[in-house]
Protein backbone atom coordinates (compact mmCIF):
# COMPACT_ATOMS: atom_id res chain seq x y z
CA UNK A 1 0.00 0.00 0.00
CA UNK A 2 1.27 3.63 -0.11
CA UNK A 3 1.20 6.31 2.18
CA UNK A 4 -1.92 8.59 2.27
CA UNK A 5 -0.98 12.43 1.87
CA UNK A 6 -3.39 14.99 2.71
CA UNK A 7 -2.76 18.49 1.06
CA UNK A 8 -5.80 21.12 1.58
CA UNK A 9 -6.10 24.15 2.79
CA UNK A 10 -8.31 25.51 6.00
CA UNK A 11 -9.05 29.29 5.88
CA UNK A 12 -9.62 30.32 9.12
CA UNK A 13 -10.89 33.90 10.32
CA UNK A 14 -11.66 35.62 12.99
CA UNK A 15 -13.10 39.25 13.89
CA UNK A 16 -10.01 41.54 15.22
CA UNK A 17 -10.45 44.24 17.52
CA UNK A 18 -8.37 46.44 19.92
CA UNK A 19 -8.56 44.82 23.30
CA UNK A 20 -11.42 42.61 22.33
CA UNK A 21 -10.66 39.39 23.97
CA UNK A 22 -11.77 36.14 21.98
CA UNK A 23 -13.40 32.86 23.95
CA UNK A 24 -11.78 29.88 24.13
CA UNK A 25 -13.28 26.61 22.59
CA UNK A 26 -14.88 24.41 25.24
CA UNK A 27 -12.22 21.41 24.88
CA UNK A 28 -8.87 24.00 24.44
CA UNK A 29 -7.58 23.49 27.65
CA UNK A 30 -8.28 19.66 28.23
CA UNK A 31 -6.83 19.15 24.42
CA UNK A 32 -4.37 21.30 24.76
CA UNK A 33 -2.68 19.63 27.98
CA UNK A 34 -3.09 16.20 26.09
CA UNK A 35 -0.97 17.36 23.25
CA UNK A 36 1.46 19.34 25.92
CA UNK A 37 1.23 15.78 27.58
CA UNK A 38 2.08 13.64 24.69
CA UNK A 39 5.34 15.54 23.87
CA UNK A 40 6.89 15.76 27.32
CA UNK A 41 6.28 11.75 27.76
CA UNK A 42 8.02 11.03 24.20
CA UNK A 43 4.87 10.06 22.79
CA UNK A 44 4.52 12.64 19.83
CA UNK A 45 7.62 14.10 18.87
CA UNK A 46 8.45 17.72 17.70
CA UNK A 47 10.66 18.42 14.64
CA UNK A 48 11.44 20.72 12.92
CA UNK A 49 12.98 24.10 13.43
CA UNK A 50 11.31 23.29 17.12
CA UNK A 51 12.52 20.82 19.39
CA UNK A 52 11.52 19.06 22.16
CA UNK A 53 13.82 20.78 24.54
CA UNK A 54 12.78 24.37 23.46
CA UNK A 55 9.73 24.06 24.58
CA UNK A 56 10.02 21.35 27.16
CA UNK A 57 13.10 21.10 29.18
CA UNK A 58 13.99 17.62 30.36
CA UNK A 59 15.83 16.58 33.14
CA UNK A 60 19.27 15.88 32.52
CA UNK A 61 20.11 12.10 31.73
CA UNK A 62 23.18 10.06 31.80
CA UNK A 63 25.52 10.49 28.65
CA UNK A 64 25.33 7.78 26.21
CA UNK A 65 27.32 6.47 23.45
CA UNK A 66 26.38 7.45 20.21
CA UNK A 67 27.03 5.69 17.23
CA UNK A 68 26.45 6.98 13.21
CA UNK A 69 25.10 4.87 10.35
CA UNK A 70 24.38 5.67 7.27
CA UNK A 71 21.77 3.43 5.41
CA UNK A 72 20.43 3.57 1.86
CA UNK A 73 16.99 1.65 2.70
CA UNK A 74 13.82 3.38 2.37
CA UNK A 75 11.11 2.55 5.27
CA UNK A 76 8.52 1.06 4.11
CA UNK A 77 4.89 2.38 4.38
CA UNK A 78 2.44 -0.08 5.11
CA UNK A 79 -0.59 2.27 6.35
CA UNK A 80 -3.01 3.95 5.30
CA UNK A 81 -6.55 6.21 5.87
CA UNK A 82 -8.91 7.61 3.46
CA UNK A 83 -8.61 11.58 3.13
CA UNK A 84 -11.80 11.91 4.70
CA UNK A 85 -11.08 10.46 7.89
CA UNK A 86 -8.32 12.77 8.17
CA UNK A 87 -10.05 15.38 7.60
CA UNK A 88 -13.24 14.61 9.92
CA UNK A 89 -10.57 14.70 12.91
CA UNK A 90 -8.98 17.90 11.20
CA UNK A 91 -12.32 19.72 11.54
CA UNK A 92 -13.32 17.80 14.53
CA UNK A 93 -10.35 20.35 16.31
CA UNK A 94 -11.01 23.50 13.87
CA UNK A 95 -12.07 25.26 16.94
CA UNK A 96 -8.99 24.74 18.85
CA UNK A 97 -6.53 25.40 15.99
CA UNK A 98 -9.29 28.84 15.78
CA UNK A 99 -8.55 29.37 19.58
CA UNK A 100 -4.61 29.54 19.38
CA UNK A 101 -4.96 31.81 16.45
CA UNK A 102 -6.97 34.22 18.50
CA UNK A 103 -4.80 33.98 21.19
CA UNK A 104 -2.03 35.14 18.92
CA UNK A 105 -4.60 38.00 17.43
CA UNK A 106 -4.70 39.34 21.01
CA UNK A 107 -0.52 39.98 20.75
CA UNK A 108 -1.03 41.05 17.19
CA UNK A 109 -4.13 41.93 15.91
CA UNK A 110 -2.60 42.54 12.04
CA UNK A 111 -1.23 38.77 12.23
CA UNK A 112 -2.44 37.09 8.98
CA UNK A 113 -0.76 34.47 7.09
CA UNK A 114 -0.19 30.80 6.44
CA UNK A 115 0.95 27.82 8.59
CA UNK A 116 1.59 23.83 7.32
CA UNK A 117 1.86 21.34 9.79
CA UNK A 118 3.42 18.10 8.77
CA UNK A 119 2.51 14.88 10.88
CA UNK A 120 3.09 11.39 11.48
CA UNK A 121 -0.14 9.41 12.43
CA UNK A 122 1.25 5.90 14.00
CA UNK A 123 -0.44 2.57 13.27
CA UNK A 124 -2.55 3.18 17.13
CA UNK A 125 -4.26 6.37 15.01
CA UNK A 126 -2.40 8.96 17.34
CA UNK A 127 0.21 11.66 15.92
CA UNK A 128 3.94 10.10 16.92
CA UNK A 129 5.42 13.43 15.10
CA UNK A 130 4.60 16.61 14.25
CA UNK A 131 6.14 20.07 13.37
CA UNK A 132 5.32 23.37 11.07
CA UNK A 133 6.64 22.51 7.70
CA UNK A 134 6.04 25.86 6.69
CA UNK A 135 4.93 29.04 8.29
CA UNK A 136 4.70 32.97 7.25
CA UNK A 137 4.38 33.20 11.17
CA UNK A 138 6.99 34.22 13.73
CA UNK A 139 4.72 34.06 16.86
CA UNK A 140 6.47 31.63 18.22
CA UNK A 141 4.11 30.96 20.88
CA UNK A 142 1.02 30.46 18.04
CA UNK A 143 2.84 27.64 16.19
CA UNK A 144 3.69 25.88 19.42
CA UNK A 145 -0.03 25.75 20.49
CA UNK A 146 -0.72 24.54 16.69
CA UNK A 147 2.21 22.03 17.30
CA UNK A 148 0.58 21.13 21.30
CA UNK A 149 -3.30 20.62 19.69
CA UNK A 150 -1.73 18.44 16.99
CA UNK A 151 -0.26 15.96 19.36
CA UNK A 152 -3.91 15.58 20.76
CA UNK A 153 -5.51 14.65 17.51
CA UNK A 154 -6.51 10.76 17.33
CA UNK A 155 -7.28 9.38 14.29
CA UNK A 156 -9.39 5.61 13.42
CA UNK A 157 -6.53 3.15 13.64
CA UNK A 158 -4.34 2.72 10.05
CA UNK A 159 -5.30 0.09 7.63
CA UNK A 160 -2.40 -1.97 7.19
CA UNK A 161 -0.67 -1.47 10.37
CA UNK A 162 1.76 1.45 9.23
CA UNK A 163 2.15 5.01 9.30
CA UNK A 164 0.56 8.04 7.36
CA UNK A 165 2.11 11.49 6.98
CA UNK A 166 0.05 14.71 6.61
CA UNK A 167 0.44 17.60 5.43
CA UNK A 168 -2.15 20.25 6.03
CA UNK A 169 -1.89 24.11 4.80
CA UNK A 170 -3.92 26.48 7.36
CA UNK A 171 -4.60 30.15 5.86
CA UNK A 172 -5.21 32.66 9.08
CA UNK A 173 -6.73 35.96 8.73
CA UNK A 174 -8.30 38.05 10.86
CA UNK A 175 -11.20 39.16 8.45
CA UNK A 176 -11.72 38.77 5.26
Amino acid sequence: MRAASLISALILSSCAGAGLHFRRSPEFASRQAEGVSRIQQSECRVEGEFTNAAWFPQPPQSPQPTTTRTSTVVPEVRGSLLKSEIAAVIRNFFPEFESCYEMALERNPELKGQLALHFTIGPNGQVSRTGVRRSEFEDLRFMQCMVEMSCAMRFPETKGGGNVIVTYPFIFSSGL
